[in-house]
């Protein structure tokens, strides 16, 4: 009887685990869309972003899907990170933004900067870039962002634990998570961090 008790327990545990969405690229007018990147997995992360491989692992990366968009000699190029929470991938987005970059209203936040249009959303961490400075293209590049934005699923909203920071004098978009090693102890992690203002003196709240 115990034996049929556990394999219950098993099977019901198995079973009711989230199926990981399965990434569909958008097509986009006028750009022919090639997919020839395998599915980077943390084991070979490295090869395609060899220098900053180890900041994403250290935020639960799972996997990545890069397609890119090509018309002529312009090319949009998309990349999609997966990682293991919401949280983590926030973490992931906020250590690569700056609060000088032109925020949109895209997933849960985004930006433009310098070609590339970056955001996250549920649990992923989205970029895109172009090096055209063609107004089409670029015009093509932010529809593209927001057909990716609305076919990702998961919230369009911020980590929830930011709103018990307190708001006056924190500066906007200078919030991040850290996700190991908080003020480079080993031993301290997740932790959220706001930065404030306060006369001329600016300090970090964890």
């Amino acid at each position: 009887m115990q034996n049929k008790i556990l394999l219950l327990l098993v099977f019901g545990f198995i079973s009711s685990g989230s199926v990981a969405q399965e990434i569909v690229y958008p097509s986009l007018k006028g750009f022919k869309l090639k997919t020839e990147y395998p599915v980077f997995v943390p084991e070979n992360l490295w090869d395609f972003i060899n220098g900053a491989a180890e900041n994403y692992l250290a935020y639960g990366f799972i996997d990545l899907n890069v397609g890119e968009y090509k018309k002529g000699r312009n090319v949009i190029k998309l990349e999609i990170y997966r990682h293991n929470s919401n949280t983590n991938a926030f973490g992931i987005y906020s250590s690569e933004r700056s609060p000088s970059f032109r925020f949109i209203n895209l997933g849960a936040q985004g930006y433009i900067a310098d070609g590339a249009i970056n955001f996250f959303k549920g649990d992923f961490y989205v970029k895109i870039k172009t090096y055209s400075k063609k107004e089409k293209v670029l015009q093509a590049e932010e529809t593209l962002a927001a057909r990716v934005a609305g076919m990702l699923e998961g919230e369009a909203s911020m980590p929830a634990v930011l709103s018990e920071f307190p708001a006056e004098g924190r500066k906007l978009n200078e919030e991040t998570f850290i996700n190991e090693s908080v003020l480079g102890h080993s031993f301290l992690n997740k932790a959220f961090r706001a930065t404030y203002q306060v006369g001329n003196d600016v300090l970090a709240i964890f």
